[in-house]
């Protein structure tokens, strides 16, 4: 389907079945059935899934669901996720998404704000344990549970009437709105971003025409769906040959690549910085030659990947070099990660440069893009065989970019979301309609994006000085330290909070030997050792005022079920500089 006809469709659902009318019998998505490592992967056809669809629809109608109800999903990624959100918008509902890891008050925060009709809940447990606090919720009329008990959904051999079905999905409207994304609150209170049908149709018809996609593709369905990427993804399978395989949980990401052996992957920067710290942790388990070889393996084969990138000519020293190393070590890398893995679309936060050099040494392109949840997916993206560090890629074509006089990212064009549920949305547009972003960045010759940082992060030092965190932030953020939280606001100079990688630090624990837990081996004198270099290497790269004259070490790890962090792993800074207010402070004494 070519973007111009994908802009012409009507909703999601119109788009869907078209799709399955294409090729009913061609498998769409496959679910595990059992338990790893003896995971059977279950196919689903096309029609399969359309009969799932349209029986589940019947049902809810039956319930209520109509034009313009809000149906609230909070469960893990899994097919039956898929097949709800696309009943309730064949209906003309609206999709709801609740992360499964927020805190109980956000949930019932979030389902109060956005009216929800309907809950669809994973669990009878789940719903038996929150039961009391639905009866606060005075426009909840149905919870429904996936799995088990009285309330399970039906999701299979459901009363089922295709005509009806299409009848339905005929009468939605490109402008009606399809679903309510709660931003993830990094920088304050999140809010119900509203996406029409339009805003996602458009993106899937920029998106394709950027980065088209060839052949038939396999690829891991494995972020949360309440996120719009995930859910955009799994759209974009609707104009793609793109065959889905949910992943059981993403610690079990690394048996799912081998069984799977994906070609492609969708991923955040931490799925990727884990993979990358595994495999240097298990390079220095090795011997010190084997070690030596490795790092020697990923320096040569990215330089060689980044000429070709850049179109130039490898000398035959490096080519001979490249041929030998790739096949000795990088080959067994690769495999770890299923062998075929092809092209990794980076999304939801910044990409370090050091991860992004590690995957591109492997042969593995990474392309980089770059939204907001008010874009409904990326509003700018890199295109296969572009190597430019750092930059998110180019506006898509329905997209305008510019920047404001303070270098603040606007954006305009059919893929931008509606408004905030329920909020007064002016403030968050200019006088020319363009959406204020709040991220600032920089634009190159060729048109590509570079984002610097937040305007609400930027610290004023007592000096006067103007300094963007993230850039400094950045250039730590690596093999040993997960997270960093440079502070400076009215103050005479930068301090760090330093957040350790858990994974890192238990294997270091144990190679080393170390007794106790992670309070204990953050604070170790080695620890502060490694950290003290990466600090001063750092600040070697930084003007005078920008570097980190002081830091410390937090003594318990940064994660989402403790509030810190966002679904996709983004630092919350005003409830982690909040949280560990005595320990910056501390640092200026």
């Amino acid at each position: 389907m070519q973007p111009s006809e994908i802009r012409e469709i009507s909703s999601i659902p119109s788009l869907f079945v078209r799709f399955v009318q294409e090729r009913p019998e061609s498998n769409f998505v496959f679910v595990p059935e059992g338990l790893q490592p003896n995971i059977d992967w279950c196919g689903i056809s096309r029609q399969e899934a359309l009969e799932r669809v349209a029986g589940l629809a019947k049902r809810l109608e039956k319930l209520g669901i109509q034009k313009g109800s809000n149906v609230a999903i909070w469960a893990n990624t899994r097919a039956e996720w898929c097949w709800i959100d696309m009943a309730v918008l064949s209906l003309g509902g609206v999709t709801v998404g609740i992360y499964p890891t927020l805190t109980k008050d956000v949930i019932l925060e979030q389902l109060r704000n956005a009216d929800v009709e309907m809950l669809i809940v994973e669990s009878e447990h789940q719903y038996i344990q929150w039961e009391e606090s639905f009866d606060t919720l005075p426009g909840l009329f149905h919870v429904l549970t996936i799995d088990e008990g009285d309330e399970r959904i039906q999701l299979e051999g459901a009363e089922l009437d295709l005509e009806w079905y299409r009848q339905m999905v005929e009468r939605i409207e490109p402008t009606q709105l399809a679903t309510i994304v709660f931003t993830s609150g990094s920088t304050g209170r999140s809010k119900g971003v509203m996406l029409s049908h339009r805003n996602f149709l458009w993106n899937l018809a920029d998106t394709k025409e950027m980065l088209p996609l060839k052949g038939t593709v396999r690829s891991i369905v494995c972020l949360p769906l309440a996120h719009s990427l995930q859910r955009f993804v799994v759209y974009r399978a609707f104009v793609e040959d793109i065959e889905g395989y949910f992943a059981p949980s993403l610690k079990e990401l690394k048996e799912t690549l081998l069984q799977t052996k994906p070609t492609l992957l969708i991923a955040v920067p931490r799925m990727l910085e884990k993979i990358q710290n595994t495999v240097y942790q298990q390079a220095k388990t090795r011997s010190f030659v084997a070690e030596k070889l490795f790092r020697r393996a990923i320096d040569v084969c990215w330089r060689m990947q980044k000429i070709l990138a850049e179109g130039g000519t490898v000398p035959r020293r490096l080519r001979v070099q490249h041929a030998a190393l790739d096949r000795i070590v990088l080959d067994k890398i690769r495999e770890r990660l299923g062998g075929a893995l092809k092209l990794i679309v980076s999304g939801g936060a910044a990409l370090n440069d050091h991860t992004a050099k590690f995957f591109w040494a492997l042969g593995i392109e990474v392309v980089e893009g770059w939204g907001l949840s008010e874009s409904c997916a990326p509003a700018t993206l890199n295109t296969e065989g572009v190597l430019k560090l750092g930059s998110v890629g180019q506006a898509m074509p329905s997209v305008q970019l510019t920047l404001s006089e303070e270098s603040e990212v606007l954006l305009k064009g059919a893929g931008i979301f509606e408004g905030y549920y329920g909020l007064d949305s002016q403030p968050a547009f200019d006088s020319d309609g363009f959406f204020k972003t709040g991220d600032l960045g920089r634009v190159d010759s060729d048109g590509h994006l570079y984002i610097t940082g937040r305007s609400k992060d930027i610290i004023v030092t007592a000096g006067g000085k103007n300094i963007a965190p993230r850039r400094i932030e950045s250039k730590l953020d690596g093999e040993l330290i997960h997270h960093s939280i440079v502070i400076g606001d009215d103050q005479p100079y930068l301090v760090a909070l330093i957040g350790l990688d858990e994974e890192y630090l238990f294997n270091l624990a144990e190679e080393q030997e170390w007794s106790g837990e992670f309070a204990a081996w953050s604070q170790h004198s080695k620890v502060y050792a490694m950290v003290s270099k990466k600090v001063q290497q750092a600040n070697q790269k930084l003007a005078s005022f920008e570097q980190i004259k002081k830091f410390v070490i937090l003594s318990e790890p940064l994660t989402e079920e403790k509030g810190l962090l966002t679904s996709t792993q983004k630092i919350k800074r005003s409830v982690v500089s909040t949280v560990f207010s005595e320990e910056w402070k501390g640092l200026y004494s």
